[in-house]
């Protein structure tokens, strides 16, 4: 597999920062996005040049930079730290022969940053998939294990002073804990999985509500039909629950029996569990917020959930609640969801410039919200410069 080329612009990519968003349109080459960012009152704080989905931590920004101006494939990637305090930013280091970082598991516990990045030498036939970590004190990086041929999708969360790894390879799906204070790892479950024949079981997504662990587990049997389980477990792998959510994909009405198989299989960009709710977001169209009552799952919502809705990004998952937003509607809707009560409540993030949308999101720890911004006309193609908002949560009226 040769070093990862955008080659169209599309919401998937635009949602889950895959490739870059700031592509030219006619040449198709990699480029860094430039973005001004601001505060709720218009000021204008600092400003990055960056390449795909930002990662927001209580204190700055860390962030990925093409090398070259413009480029047709990626060979190296910088990383870069912007700090709030100081307005200004600093490189932390250079990955070479990267692939892809799935962003969307990027995960801090303390004053480190955790990263699940794939490389690819030229010459080699097999990926390899790192752990990267990022000391936030001391700006250092550096690999923590590497794995040759593992999947580049893999997920993981921490739980405590550990991160549970979900890993997989051709014929299994492994659980893997690490322990980040003693720097040891052991495998704690396995899952059969026949990649040849797509049957078997495996984990999609992985979360933790503070007390336990949660799984998304798919399941496809011989004939192909497919089930989804939301499985809790305690720190030891013992198994609290497991129920059959398979019945989020007919809350679309718009896809019939076929597609709701499909979307099952999909890999899954955001899990979150609080006692009894959850939300789920697949790579695909699927969204889904929901409780599971007497084991069986109702949907918190009306309708179907639309592919332009999305969780905030966090590095530090927060049990308590969870922020959506609607990308690229005018409206520019977020919500907040109180994980206790389950109360749902909504508001609009609007600027001067009302051709500006939403089209990402994420939170920190201490609440505040980054926004990502843009606007490009549907007929003509102009475009507003990109822009970041950092917004304290406090400052949005939600009702």
């Amino acid at each position: 597999m040769k070093k990862m080329v955008c080659t169209a612009l599309s919401l998937l990519i635009l949602i889950l920062g895959g490739c870059s968003t700031g592509m030219d349109r006619e040449s198709f080459s990699i480029r860094n996005t430039h973005y001004g960012i601001y505060d709720a009152d218009e000021h204008t704080i600092g400003e990055i040049d960056s390449y795909g989905i930002l990662i927001q931590t209580d204190d700055s920004i860390i962030y990925n930079h093409l090398p070259e101006e413009t480029s047709q494939e990626i060979t190296n990637m910088d990383y870069y730290r912007y700090d709030f305090s100081t307005n200004q930013s600093m490189k932390i280091g250079t990955i070479e022969n990267w692939v892809y970082e799935s962003k969307y598991n990027t995960t801090v516990i303390g004053s480190t940053l955790y990263m699940l990045i794939t490389t690819q030498e030229d010459d080699q036939k097999e990926s390899t998939l790192h752990l990267y970590k990022i000391d936030l004190s001391s700006n250092d990086m550096s690999v923590v294990f590497s794995e040759k041929g593992a999947f580049q999708y893999n997920s993981m969360t921490s739980f405590g002073d550990t991160l549970f790894i979900v890993q997989i390879l051709a014929n299994r799906c492994e659980i893997i804990a690490y322990d980040t204070v003693g720097g040891t790892r052991q495998v704690l479950k396995r899952f059969d999985f026949d990649d040849a024949a797509g049957t078997g079981e495996t984990i999609r997504q992985i979360t933790s509500d503070g007390n336990t662990l949660v799984f998304l587990r798919l399941k496809i049997d011989e004939e192909q039909h497919t089930s989804l389980y939301l499985d809790r477990y305690t720190a030891d792998m013992t198994l609290l629950e497991s129920v059959d959510i398979s019945s989020i994909t007919s809350e679309r009405t718009d896809l019939d029996k076929t597609d709701w198989e499909n979307e099952r299989r999909q890999g899954v960009s955001n899990f979150w569990v609080s006692g009894n709710l959850f939300y789920y977001e697949n790579f695909s169209i699927t969204r889904f917020l929901g409780k599971i009552e007497n084991n069986s799952v109702t949907s918190m919502t009306e309708t179907a959930l639309s592919g332009t809705w999305g969780a905030a990004y966090e590095a530090v998952k927060n049990s308590d609640s969870i922020v959506f937003y609607e990308a690229f509607t005018p409206d520019n809707k977020i919500y907040w969801l109180d994980g206790d009560t389950g109360n749902l409540k909504e508001t609009s993030f609007k600027v001067a410039d009302e051709r500006y949308t939403i089209n990402n999101l994420s939170r920190d720890t201490r609440g505040n919200l980054l926004f990502y911004m843009g606007y490009e006309d549907p007929d003509t193609g102009e475009t507003l410069e990109p822009r970041l908002y950092y917004v304290p949560f406090e400052e949005l009226d939600f009702s």
